[in-house]
């Protein structure tokens, strides 16, 4: 069992403080009582060197810094009768495979027909997209399966499997009766519109509800009353017990708003949680929020969020992180997902989506997706024909454990959190340059006021690190393991040069 420790903000990074000192033979009765009761009742034990201050366990000469995306390949095109163009997608993998859930625009003359649901035998009428339907055993060579499900130009012979995932991410659920194991977002004009409501008053979210993810039931009663356009991303939380909402709101501009439920059918309005602020240049929206968290570990959340610079009229992908859901903060103010070069496919806007997954080769890899196009230049091809070849998916990608870190161009220190160490090594994710290490001591936390360093595991017995490994043992003369250390409340304290430190793990 492995317990890690990612450096994605300083969550796990001690803060430090200065400590005052005293002069024994100035301090009072009262004093050296006091200084007693401490020790026994909170382990306080002070430095009794002289009268002053001293720095404790502070951090310096570190910073947080991302890492770039690199880019595949597209493995998602539109090259079916019922693709004109993919929009929005969600990918999930579970049992061994990956299952991806995507948005095609149904061809012009098609969109508005009317179109036989197999499954159950009845009309019904599509808008102008649908969802389908695609599965990778690699996460590279995609299937689109046939399915038999909806008929498209009177053939059942496609990968349609919904006319419901307008503007969605589907998620699975795993608190839910089985008969709802899958759920998604559908945005349409509500029911009860008139031709009176304004188009922002007239549109909002309905569910969608499956047992296997191929067969789907719309919800009768609309979510959400509100203009939630875009990728709207929902997830059953496993910490918080909770159905946790995050949608396209609107305050000065285009923001990210959130909303909770204990019922997946009733849910009160989205809240702003995230908008453009002083930091952002003034022609900047937050387009969609592409939440996920890390994979195996809802404790970590992000966003990717698509930054639209309106001067500009592209888009990138930009980091925010959080550890309850409610509170996310820049990792970086520049993009970790980074447009393509001039007149490459992606060199007009890219969006991220569900979800963040391991890749075979044990990668991180995010689904995004990539046009030619600016922003406004897309529009157009709703009235045109979409051009081939300007669009498509794949996957920004980073190594394991290797969203952002902890790096020092120069020298810097900081102390990690005190932890319990139940374990046999203690392994660290890190880089260095030619000249650079990396030096681990490890100290027993005594109290949270107090800790010490432990003999055998100081900078002087620390093999020191040098290279670029994922993981790998931190190491000190003559220990093989560190069984020795099981069961005290430790914490790392790590000295750096010209490296990059990404996290640590108890393994």
């Amino acid at each position: 069992m492995k317990k890690t420790f990612l450096f994605t903000d300083w969550c796990h990074v001690h803060k430090g403080q200065l400590e005052a000192t005293f002069d024994p033979d100035r301090l009072s009765e009262w004093g050296k009582e006091a200084i007693e009761r401490n020790k026994r009742a909170w382990g306080i034990y002070p430095d009794l060197s002289g009268h002053g201050m001293k720095r404790t366990r502070l951090p310096h000469g570190v910073k947080i810094g991302i890492e770039k995306a690199k880019k595949s390949a597209p493995w998602l095109v539109a090259d079916q009768p019922w693709e004109s163009t993919i929009n929005w997608l969600t990918v999930i993998r579970e049992d061994g495979r990956f299952r991806c859930w995507y948005e095609s625009f149904l061809p012009k003359e098609d969109a508005g027909t009317v179109h036989q649901v197999f499954d159950t035998e009845r009309e019904m009428k599509v808008g102008g997209s649908v969802l389908c339907y695609a599965e990778s055993e690699d996460g590279v060579h995609w299937e689109k399966p046939s399915l038999n499900i909806c008929s498209f130009r009177g053939a059942a012979d496609n990968n349609i499997v919904s006319p419901y995932g307008n503007s969605t991410a589907v998620f699975r659920d795993d608190s839910a009766p089985v008969a709802e194991r899958y759920k998604c977002f559908h945005w349409s004009e509500l029911a009860d519109a008139s031709e009176n409501d304004t188009a922002g008053s007239k549109y909002g979210l309905y569910g969608a509800v499956s047992e296997d993810g191929y067969r789907w039931t719309l919800l009768p009663d609309p979510l959400f009353r509100y203009f939630h356009d875009t990728q709207n991303v929902a997830c059953w939380d496993p910490d918080t017990k909770k159905y946790i909402a995050y949608l396209r709101g609107h305050f000065g501009g285009r923001a990210i708003s959130r909303s909770e439920t204990d019922d997946f059918r009733h849910w009160p309005a989205a809240e702003i949680i995230l908008c453009p602020g002083a930091q952002d240049e003034p022609a900047a929206d937050y387009y969609t929020n592409g939440f996920t968290w890390y994979p195996g570990d809802p404790s970590l959340k992000f966003f990717f969020c698509a930054v639209y610079h309106h001067h500009s009229d592209l888009v990138d992908v930009r980091l925010a992180v959080s550890h309850d859901g409610k509170a996310f903060n820049w990792v970086s103010q520049d993009p970790i997902i980074e447009i393509g070069n001039p007149g490459a496919w992606d060199s007009g806007s890219i969006y991220a989506c569900p979800n963040l997954v391991h890749l075979p080769d044990g990668g991180l890899a995010l689904p995004y997706r990539g046009s030619e196009m600016t922003h406004n230049e897309f529009y157009p091809t709703f009235y045109e024909e979409y051009p081939e070849g300007r669009s498509g998916y794949a996957w920004a990608t980073w190594e394991e454990g290797r969203l952002a870190g902890i790096e020092a161009s120069d020298h810097g220190e900081f102390f990690t959190k005190p932890a319990p160490f139940e374990a046999d090594h203690i392994e660290i994710n890190a880089r260095t340059t030619k000249v650079g290490r990396i030096d681990v001591a490890v100290w027993e936390a005594i109290s949270d006021f107090c800790s010490r360093p432990l003999d055998g595991y100081t900078f002087e017995d620390h093999i020191p690190f040098t290279g670029d490994t994922t993981w790998t043992s931190c190491r000190w003369k003559g220990k093989r393991d560190l069984s020795e250390l099981k069961g005290k409340n430790i914490q790392l304290h790590i000295r750096m040069s010209s490296a990059k430190i990404f996290g640590y793990r108890y393994a």
